[in-house]
Protein backbone atom coordinates (compact mmCIF):
# COMPACT_ATOMS: atom_id res chain seq x y z
CA UNK A 1 0.00 0.00 0.00
CA UNK A 2 2.94 2.37 0.70
CA UNK A 3 4.09 2.10 -2.91
CA UNK A 4 0.66 3.02 -4.23
CA UNK A 5 0.43 5.98 -1.85
CA UNK A 6 3.88 7.17 -2.98
CA UNK A 7 2.86 6.92 -6.63
CA UNK A 8 -0.38 8.80 -5.92
CA UNK A 9 1.54 11.52 -4.06
CA UNK A 10 3.97 11.80 -7.01
CA UNK A 11 1.07 11.99 -9.47
CA UNK A 12 -0.52 14.77 -7.41
CA UNK A 13 2.73 16.72 -7.28
CA UNK A 14 3.17 16.30 -11.05
CA UNK A 15 -0.37 17.60 -11.60
CA UNK A 16 0.45 20.66 -9.45
CA UNK A 17 3.47 21.38 -11.66
CA UNK A 18 1.43 21.03 -14.85
CA UNK A 19 -1.40 23.24 -13.52
CA UNK A 20 1.04 25.92 -12.37
CA UNK A 21 2.66 25.76 -15.76
CA UNK A 22 -0.66 26.20 -17.57
CA UNK A 23 -1.75 29.09 -15.32
CA UNK A 24 0.96 31.37 -16.66
CA UNK A 25 4.61 31.96 -16.20
CA UNK A 26 5.86 30.28 -13.09
CA UNK A 27 8.75 32.70 -12.64
CA UNK A 28 6.70 35.87 -13.33
CA UNK A 29 8.82 37.46 -16.07
CA UNK A 30 7.21 40.47 -17.77
CA UNK A 31 5.92 39.98 -21.30
CA UNK A 32 8.33 41.42 -23.87
CA UNK A 33 7.13 43.42 -26.88
CA UNK A 34 7.24 41.21 -29.96
CA UNK A 35 4.87 43.41 -32.01
CA UNK A 36 7.43 43.99 -34.82
CA UNK A 37 8.25 40.28 -35.18
CA UNK A 38 6.37 38.31 -37.83
CA UNK A 39 8.83 35.52 -38.58
CA UNK A 40 10.55 33.76 -35.68
CA UNK A 41 13.36 31.25 -36.26
CA UNK A 42 13.93 28.69 -33.50
CA UNK A 43 17.57 27.65 -33.42
CA UNK A 44 18.61 24.20 -32.20
CA UNK A 45 19.32 24.49 -28.48
CA UNK A 46 22.93 24.31 -27.35
CA UNK A 47 23.85 22.06 -24.45
CA UNK A 48 26.29 22.82 -21.67
CA UNK A 49 25.22 20.04 -19.34
CA UNK A 50 26.76 16.62 -19.86
CA UNK A 51 24.49 14.11 -21.60
CA UNK A 52 21.98 16.82 -22.55
CA UNK A 53 22.32 16.95 -26.37
CA UNK A 54 19.33 14.69 -26.93
CA UNK A 55 17.09 16.66 -24.56
CA UNK A 56 18.34 19.95 -26.10
CA UNK A 57 17.39 18.70 -29.58
CA UNK A 58 14.01 17.51 -28.37
CA UNK A 59 13.33 20.84 -26.62
CA UNK A 60 13.95 23.03 -29.66
CA UNK A 61 11.86 20.76 -31.89
CA UNK A 62 9.02 20.62 -29.34
CA UNK A 63 9.02 24.42 -28.93
CA UNK A 64 8.65 24.74 -32.69
CA UNK A 65 5.68 22.37 -32.59
CA UNK A 66 4.03 24.35 -29.79
CA UNK A 67 4.60 27.63 -31.62
CA UNK A 68 2.97 26.53 -34.91
CA UNK A 69 -0.34 27.93 -33.65
CA UNK A 70 1.19 31.20 -32.47
CA UNK A 71 0.92 34.63 -34.07
CA UNK A 72 4.39 34.09 -35.57
CA UNK A 73 5.38 32.32 -38.74
CA UNK A 74 7.83 29.85 -37.21
CA UNK A 75 10.96 28.57 -38.90
CA UNK A 76 11.67 25.20 -37.24
CA UNK A 77 14.94 24.16 -35.66
CA UNK A 78 15.61 21.59 -38.41
CA UNK A 79 15.65 24.28 -41.12
CA UNK A 80 17.75 26.61 -38.96
CA UNK A 81 20.20 23.74 -38.29
CA UNK A 82 20.59 23.15 -42.03
CA UNK A 83 21.45 26.83 -42.59
CA UNK A 84 23.82 26.84 -39.61
CA UNK A 85 25.66 23.87 -41.07
CA UNK A 86 25.84 25.54 -44.49
CA UNK A 87 27.26 28.71 -42.87
CA UNK A 88 29.69 26.75 -40.66
CA UNK A 89 28.07 28.05 -37.46
CA UNK A 90 27.91 25.78 -34.40
CA UNK A 91 25.17 25.95 -31.78
CA UNK A 92 27.61 27.39 -29.28
CA UNK A 93 28.45 30.19 -31.77
CA UNK A 94 24.95 31.64 -31.35
CA UNK A 95 26.12 33.35 -28.16
CA UNK A 96 27.51 35.93 -30.62
CA UNK A 97 24.84 38.38 -31.87
CA UNK A 98 26.58 38.71 -35.25
CA UNK A 99 26.44 34.94 -35.84
CA UNK A 100 22.79 34.86 -34.72
CA UNK A 101 22.01 37.71 -37.13
CA UNK A 102 23.73 35.82 -39.98
CA UNK A 103 21.59 32.74 -39.30
CA UNK A 104 18.43 34.83 -39.03
CA UNK A 105 19.14 36.58 -42.33
CA UNK A 106 19.89 33.27 -44.04
CA UNK A 107 16.48 31.85 -43.09
CA UNK A 108 14.56 35.11 -43.61
CA UNK A 109 13.58 35.65 -39.97
CA UNK A 110 12.78 38.87 -38.11
CA UNK A 111 14.09 37.36 -34.87
CA UNK A 112 15.92 34.24 -33.71
CA UNK A 113 15.15 32.36 -30.52
CA UNK A 114 18.19 30.59 -29.09
CA UNK A 115 18.27 28.24 -26.14
CA UNK A 116 21.04 26.73 -24.07
CA UNK A 117 20.54 23.81 -21.67
CA UNK A 118 22.64 24.82 -18.68
CA UNK A 119 21.54 22.12 -16.26
CA UNK A 120 20.18 18.60 -16.56
CA UNK A 121 20.23 16.96 -13.18
CA UNK A 122 18.66 13.95 -11.54
CA UNK A 123 18.41 13.97 -7.81
CA UNK A 124 17.09 11.53 -5.24
CA UNK A 125 14.62 13.38 -3.10
CA UNK A 126 15.28 13.65 0.61
CA UNK A 127 12.52 13.31 3.22
CA UNK A 128 13.36 16.66 4.86
CA UNK A 129 12.14 18.88 1.99
CA UNK A 130 9.64 21.64 2.58
CA UNK A 131 7.98 21.33 -0.83
CA UNK A 132 5.90 18.56 -2.35
CA UNK A 133 7.49 15.14 -2.19
CA UNK A 134 7.66 13.15 -5.41
CA UNK A 135 8.68 10.07 -3.45
CA UNK A 136 11.79 9.22 -5.45
CA UNK A 137 13.99 10.75 -8.09
CA UNK A 138 13.39 14.12 -9.72
CA UNK A 139 14.83 15.60 -12.88
CA UNK A 140 15.59 19.30 -13.25
CA UNK A 141 16.20 21.13 -16.52
CA UNK A 142 17.39 24.75 -16.79
CA UNK A 143 17.38 26.47 -20.18
CA UNK A 144 18.66 29.98 -20.95
CA UNK A 145 16.49 31.52 -23.68
CA UNK A 146 17.15 34.62 -25.77
CA UNK A 147 15.19 36.26 -28.59
CA UNK A 148 17.32 38.53 -30.76
CA UNK A 149 15.81 41.06 -33.21
CA UNK A 150 17.76 40.59 -36.46
CA UNK A 151 17.36 44.19 -37.64
CA UNK A 152 18.21 46.07 -34.44
CA UNK A 153 20.46 43.40 -32.87
CA UNK A 154 18.62 44.03 -29.61
CA UNK A 155 17.75 41.21 -27.23
CA UNK A 156 13.97 41.38 -27.07
CA UNK A 157 13.99 38.86 -24.28
CA UNK A 158 16.46 36.88 -22.20
CA UNK A 159 15.73 34.68 -19.19
CA UNK A 160 16.35 31.27 -17.64
CA UNK A 161 13.51 28.77 -17.48
CA UNK A 162 13.64 25.90 -14.98
CA UNK A 163 11.43 22.95 -14.23
CA UNK A 164 11.67 19.94 -11.93
CA UNK A 165 9.53 16.86 -12.50
CA UNK A 166 9.32 13.42 -10.94
CA UNK A 167 11.41 10.92 -12.87
CA UNK A 168 8.69 8.35 -12.15
CA UNK A 169 6.75 9.82 -15.09
CA UNK A 170 9.55 10.79 -17.38
CA UNK A 171 12.25 8.19 -17.54
CA UNK A 172 15.96 8.60 -16.88
CA UNK A 173 16.49 11.82 -18.89
CA UNK A 174 13.37 13.82 -18.45
CA UNK A 175 11.43 15.01 -21.45
CA UNK A 176 8.68 16.01 -18.97
CA UNK A 177 10.93 18.64 -17.39
CA UNK A 178 11.88 20.00 -20.82
CA UNK A 179 8.20 19.96 -21.84
CA UNK A 180 7.47 22.14 -18.82
CA UNK A 181 10.23 24.57 -19.85
CA UNK A 182 9.20 24.87 -23.51
CA UNK A 183 5.53 25.32 -22.59
CA UNK A 184 6.56 28.21 -20.33
CA UNK A 185 8.53 29.75 -23.21
CA UNK A 186 5.57 29.28 -25.58
CA UNK A 187 3.25 30.95 -23.08
CA UNK A 188 5.60 33.90 -22.79
CA UNK A 189 5.77 34.30 -26.56
CA UNK A 190 1.98 34.37 -26.74
CA UNK A 191 1.13 30.97 -28.13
Amino acid sequence: MGRIAGAARAAGAFLVVVLAMGAGLVHGAPRPDFSRIRILAIAPFADEASLSRQIADWGSVRLGELMTRSRFQVIPASRVATEMQRLGIARSDLISPSRTVAVGQAVGADAVLTGRVTLLMQERERDDTDGPSFGGTTTRVDVDVRVLDITTRVNLFQDTFSCTTPTLFSGPFSTAAMECVVRDVALLLGR
